[in-house]
């Protein structure tokens, strides 16, 4: 008895239940057809006594009525789909905000369909704490926010990163409510870690979307690809500040890559790469974006390797002067290789450390890490290069930070900063004391460094935005936190190209929506399905009105057939 009370009866569409309205109108036909029900009689004397009023307003609970309300109720309840949960229990939602979430193979799209899921699970909770997982996990709602506002904080989700660490959402909803029912709505498969409810949003949904696009010297490069089971010829279309410029078919191989590379007559603009087709259930991956401007280059003091090397960049134009002038905002960007200012105004840096006193080098290190994947060390090979680092530390940033691509043993040698209005790369060494300057990384290394500050930095979708005012493709985008649609973006940190170009937005997991518990003693079952008894209360509400249907079916028709009989 006491393990009763800790539970309750709750209904995964309750709306069905209005289905229960159906018994008063099968009584009150029963009553009608009983009113007006044929009566006969030997002899017209014997009729007042076969259709007196009493027997008129008698009411008789037949069988056969029996059998029609336990259907109609069966029926009602079980399609309201009813279920034994716990009331009060502690529950963690955790909602996947990628890109693949806006795919319209679930109507309208599959987040959307996740939120209504979401929400049918809110009537039992005690407390509620909501994951919104994209590039990084972020609370939506906190386990100490009423449980009234939960909804809100579901409506509030927006879909669209570029990639989704759904460990770090499930680690994140499990520090904020430990113990709590865990509940993963997502079409990407649940983590190894993830103990709850797997709710799959999928569909059968097949795309073609843009993974890779960038300029690079006096060319563009696209990779597309596609989950499709069969190859795609898929149409691409090229802009240059809003004007077509090149047109192409692509060979998509079936769930493969395909890859397309043009040269440009000028490499400086704003450049934008569309999928014209074939049509999909997913637009966020037909458009990226790329810009690039053409300015002037400030070397100061003349340095010979750097100015080789700045000279070598396509739409550069470089200047130099011994001495940095007051006012540098006409300059794209400006390398300095000279005396470290001891902070930046705003503007695109390349600072090189100043060069080391006569008898005062520092001892030679050999670089011992650094970040292959940086744009900056693209093809730049610091295999045994030994450097010189200065003790001089990079410029303060107000309000940015600096980060190491690589370094020395535990000592930085390039550092990429960012802070608002300023971008900087640091190299802790000056061209003339280090070997760096005269191995083949050095221009591989400026073409890299040079090409990023002048072209708008690349951001994936559904990075944070910066605070302060944002405009999008030139427009004023007032109240905007995140970037959440491709484009070009100004920010107080400088342009930003958003693009989704991501394998894991455009895979597009495929097949149908289901419920697991990850468990690994459970089948996927229907969308929709309960968490506990739902499935198996509505087959045997199922049965129990077909074997009502079946009995009635039985008895009217024996019934019948002994009126037959009964008649001369």
């Amino acid at each position: 008895m006491a393990k009763l009370s800790l539970v309750m009866l709750g209904f995964a569409q309750p709306l069905f239940l209005l289905g229960l309205l159906s018994l008063p109108v099968a009584l009150l036909l029963h009553y009608l057809r009983r009113a007006r029900q044929e009566r006969q009689a030997v002899a017209l004397w014997l009729w007042p006594r076969a259709d007196t009023p009493l027997d008129r307003r008698r009411f008789r609970l037949t069988p056969l009525l029996l059998c029609q309300l336990l259907a109609l109720a069966a029926l009602s309840v079980g399609a309201a789909g009813p279920r034994v949960v716990e009331p009060g229990r502690d529950l963690a939602i955790i909602v996947e905000a990628g890109g693949g979430m806006t795919a319209t193979d679930l109507k309208p799209t599959r987040l959307a369909a996740a939120l209504v899921d979401a929400a049918s699970l809110l009537r039992y909770a005690r407390r509620v704490v909501i994951v919104r997982a994209g590039l990084v996990a972020s609370v939506a709602q906190a386990p100490d926010q009423p449980v009234s506002a939960a909804g809100a904080a579901l409506k509030s989700i927006a879909a669209g990163d570029s990639s989704v660490d759904l460990a770090a959402a499930v680690a994140l909803a499990r520090q904020q409510l430990p113990g709590a029912e865990m509940h993963l709505f997502s079409s990407l498969p649940a983590p190894p870690s993830f103990r709850g409810v797997w709710h799959s949003l999928r569909g059968s949904g097949r795309n073609v979307g843009i993974v890779a696009f960038g300029l690079r010297g006096s060319q563009v490069f696209a990779a597309l690809a596609s989950n499709q089971p069969g190859p795609v010829n898929a149409a691409i279309v090229l802009t240059r500040d809003g004007r077509p410029l090149a047109s192409a078919t692509v060979r998509v191989p079936a769930g493969g890559r395909g890859v397309w590379t043009a040269n440009l007559p000028d490499p400086s603009g704003e450049y934008r790469l569309m999928l014209a087709g074939p049509q999909d259930v997913l637009a966020l991956d037909d458009l990226a974006v790329a810009s690039r401007s053409s300015g002037e280059v400030l070397v100061t003091p003349a340095q010979p390797d750097v100015l080789r090397a700045a000279a070598s960049v396509p739409g550069a134009r470089v200047n130099t002067t011994e001495r940095l002038p007051g006012n540098a905002d006409g300059f794209a960007v400006v390398i300095l290789a000279g005396p470290v200012p001891k902070s930046l105004p705003p503007g695109r840096y390349i600072i090189f450390a100043p060069p080391a006193a006569a008898g005062k080098l520092p001892p030679l290190e050999t670089l011992s890490a650094w970040d292959a994947t940086s744009d900056l060390l693209r093809f730049v090979n610091l295999m045994g290069v030994k450097v010189r680092i200065s003790p001089v530390p990079a410029p303060a940033l107000a309000n940015g930070s600096w980060s190491t691509i690589a370094r020395a043993s535990d000592t930085p040698f390039i550092s990429v900063g960012e802070a608002p209005g300023v971008r900087a790369i640091y190299v802790a060494s000056h061209p003339l004391d280090s070997a760096f300057a005269a191995s083949p990384a050095f221009p591989v290394f400026m073409f890299n460094a040079l090409s990023g500050l002048l072209a708008a930095q690349p951001v994936p979708l559904g990075s944070r935005l910066p605070a302060g005012a944002v405009k999008l493709d030139g427009q004023e985008a007032p109240g905007l936190r995140a970037a959440l649609t491709p484009g070009v973006y100004d920010t107080a940190f400088g342009p930003w190209a958003v693009s989704a170009a991501s394998v894991q937005v455009t895979a597009l997991p495929t097949g149908a929506p289901a419920v697991q518990r990850m468990s690994g003693d459970v089948a996927l079952a229907p969308r929709g399905a309960a968490l506990r008894g739902e499935t198996g209360a509505r087959s045997t509400l199922a049965l129990l009105a077909a074997a009502a249907l079946l009995l009635e079916y039985f008895l009217r028709t024996r019934r019948s057939r002994r009126v037959v009989r009964a008649l001369p």
